[in-house]
């Protein structure tokens, strides 16, 4: 048996975020907690819900004091080793014994906290002490887990012992023996699980209580779960440790040595190249940047958007100080004062596009509210016109559609704009309509000279999506779960729980009829057309959305999805018929999954985050096959695009103070240009998606 090290954690509350920002920023956790992870998140909760303890000594069931358990882990470390044992190791040992994790509340929800990143297979036995002041709900070990979604547990509850197996939302009871074991309330027990296929033998201290015909293995990580306040110690497994899944990282100066890069199924990736290194002192941003050709010179030049706050009420942010920058970092103007930023969970209001058709891109930016058109060349201003009024914010809304802690801007006037982009409304040829939306109930058209065209009121989502479906030459609007028609009638309405925090419309599978791809939050995956037939495939809170060719040799396209609530964390790819390929769980939230053209080949990569062991880039089968630089480059952003007109595409990463490109190494000609969303209507909640055609 092999005892998870508690010795080596800090006493206290084990920290956790619980916010939107991991979305789509990428925030390294705590290292004193060296891969524990607590896979379970909910937007309600305000405060960590475990805490590493200490004891002075208590009795166990089995009678032992904890100076006798210090002493057999002693024995055991001396009999594994074969060395001597420094007082420090000793020490060590014992701290580890007397320590102790705690959740601290009742929960409603499955309240996991995974112990290390180690992944172990061949498991024989997996065991834990529990201690637990009253068993209201389920307290246990967590075994054989692979994502918070995909894992197996041996509990105590009200009802007895259990042993059972979570897939997706379902909980599967394998074997169990009725209780309630009320003599061991408030005392140290052992829960443990043995497997000798084809048994599993679930054991209550030193009595088994119930054996299972298993001709499965219990191989993946290891945890608890705690729906009720309990204390656990003693984690112990046997089994074998498994090599990590991802690749060693490349070094900076290995891609410049070695432009073939790695092989993964015979398959040769080029490796990063830094093109590019920008600083941003002052006036840089997160993820509050978008892309345009300001110029005139055909490439992307780049604008940075800060925020500021809204003054008469709280949690409201608009645009403040823009900057505008060439690809190759040269400051063609700014805007406003900067300031200090930090990551903001939403979008800011601002795009790039030639809104009057001169020919000449403009910045177009929400600050406060008045809606502004800057000339993209200097900054200065074309256009200015108010937002609209602030519609009688009607009762039943906020009761009906959550605004998950956001504000709802009745403390104003006029309306604080959430997010814009571009549609052609008009049939013009172009998409120079505005939509202007708040943060989750109203939609209004505007147009080109900002003068209003229609609004809308319903379950909007977070990024509304445009394009001409029915091929009259003008564009549907689908907003959330509302399909409305260019002059603002609603075609369809799914009435669904959650919203739509993704949106992609088209047909890209051969349908026969677009249809809608939505990532819905708790409502899943949802693949809807205009005649009542509807795809849900539900695997966790799916927050983000990308569709390319992911898969050479499959038919269609596939989707990649991301969850977050919940169950964060967890990357599924599937195919064009909505079947999951393969699944997984990744210690790194902030995974964008943006289609990647990085060998020219018409098969695409999944870009992650730009974190430096686990970000980088993904084949089909999950598989980290480029990863960064060891070279300290920024985190926290990241966005994929061609910016130097090359056919391949850049990787952009930043943090407010710098801002790094990297480039595929070696210049193999791109025989693959695939069709892009227009970078008039960028957004943090945009789908990403990548068709094959002449881009």
């Amino acid at each position: 048996m092999v005892e998870i090290d508690l010795g080596c954690l800090p006493l206290g509350d084990v920290p956790r975020r619980n916010d939107p920002l991991g979305e789509f920023h990428c925030i390294r956790s705590d290292p004193r907690y060296a891969g524990w992870h607590e896979p379970t998140l909910h937007w309600t909760w305000q405060k960590s819900n475990w805490r590493v303890g200490e004891d002075a000594g208590e009795t166990e069931d089995r009678g032992q004091t904890t100076e006798d358990r210090r002493q057999t882990a002693e024995d055991r470390g001396r009999k594994t080793d074969g060395r001597k044992q420094t007082a420090d190791g000793r020490r060590q040992r014992a701290d580890a014994w007397r320590r102790f994790i705690e959740q601290l509340h009742e929960s409603r929800y499955n309240n996991t906290l995974i112990v290390s990143d180690t992944r172990w297979r061949k498991v024989r036995c997996v065991e834990v002490g529990v201690l637990c002041p009253s068993v209201t709900q389920e307290v246990g070990v967590v075994l054989a887990y692979q994502t918070a979604l995909d894992y197996k547990a041996l509990v105590l509850d009200p009802g007895g012992i259990r042993f059972v197996s979570r897939r997706g939302e379902q909980f599967s009871v394998e074997g169990e023996m009725a209780g309630p074991f009320a003599k061991l309330v408030g005392k140290w027990v052992t829960l443990r699980a043995t497997l000798e296929r084809p048994k599993l033998t679930c054991w209550l201290g030193d009595e088994s209580v119930f054996d299972i015909n298993w001709d499965g293995g219990l191989d993946g990580r290891v945890g608890l779960l705690a729906n009720c306040p309990a204390r656990f110690r003693a984690i112990a497994v046997d089994g074998c440790p498994a090599r990590p899944r991802f690749v060693v990282r490349a070094s900076a100066r290995s891609a410049q040595k070695r432009p073939e890069g790695r092989t993964t199924n015979k398959t040769p990736y080029p490796e990063m190249r830094l093109v590019q290194q920008i600083t941003t002192p002052g006036f840089g941003t997160c993820r509050q940047m978008r892309f345009g050709d300001l110029t005139g010179n055909g490439r992307p030049d780049i604008v940075l958007a800060q925020r500021v706050p809204i003054e008469g009420g709280e949690g409201y942010s608009t645009v403040g100080c823009l900057t505008a920058l060439t690809a190759e970092g040269e400051v063609l103007w700014q805007s406003g004062t900067p300031t200090p930023q930090t990551p903001l969970a939403g979008d800011l209001p601002f795009q790039v596009n030639d809104i009057d058709g001169d020919g000449r891109a403009e910045v177009v930016a929400v600050r406060g509210f008045e809606i502004q058109v800057l000339d993209g060349a200097t900054g200065k201003l074309k256009l200015a016109a108010p937002t609209p009024e602030r519609p009688v914010h009607h009762p039943l809304l906020k009761r009906s559609i959550s605004y998950f802690g956001s504000p709802d801007g009745h403390e104003f006037p006029l309306v604080v704009a959430d997010s814009i982009r571009f549609a052609d409304l008009a049939g013009r040829g172009a998409a120079r309509d505005l939509l202007l939306k708040d943060r989750y109930h109203h939609l209004w058209a505007l147009t080109p000279d900002l003068k209003p065209l229609w609004s809308w009121v319903g379950n909007l989502g977070h990024f509304p999506f445009a394009a001409d479906l029915d091929g009259d030459g003008r564009d549907e609007v689908l907003a959330g779960y509302h399909w409305l028609t260019a002059n603002g009638r609603d075609l369809q309405n799914l009435h669904l729980g959650d919203h739509a925090d993704a949106i992609f419309a088209g047909d890209i599978q051969g349908w026969g009829e677009p249809k809608a791809v939505r990532a819905g939050g708790d409502d899943g995956l949802i693949i809807a057309g205009l005649h009542g037939d509807l795809l849900a495939v539900h695997h966790g809170h799916v927050q983000r959305l990308s569709i390319a060719k992911f898969r050479r040799r499959a038919p269609g396209l596939q989707y990649a999805i991301c969850t977050y609530w919940g169950a964060p964390g967890i990357v599924a790819l599937l195919d064009s018929t909505g079947k999951i390929m393969w699944s997984g769980e990744f210690p790194v939230c902030g995974n964008t999954l943006q289609p990647v053209n990085w060998t020219g080949e018409d098969e695409e990569l999944i870009y992650f985050s730009a974190h430096a062991e686990h970000g980088g880039l993904y084949n089909w089968e999950g598989e980290q096959v480029v990863p960064f630089p060891s070279d300290r480059h920024p985190e926290l952003c990241s966005e994929v695009m061609d910016l130097f007109g090359t056919g391949r595409d850049n990787l952009i990463v930043w943090d407010p103070a710098q801002l790094w490109v990297y480039a595929p190494a070696g210049d193999a000609e791109p025989r693959y240009h695939p069709l892009r969303p227009p970078l008039h209507s960028w957004s943090n909640y945009m789908c990403y998606w990548s068709l094959p055609g002449e881009g």
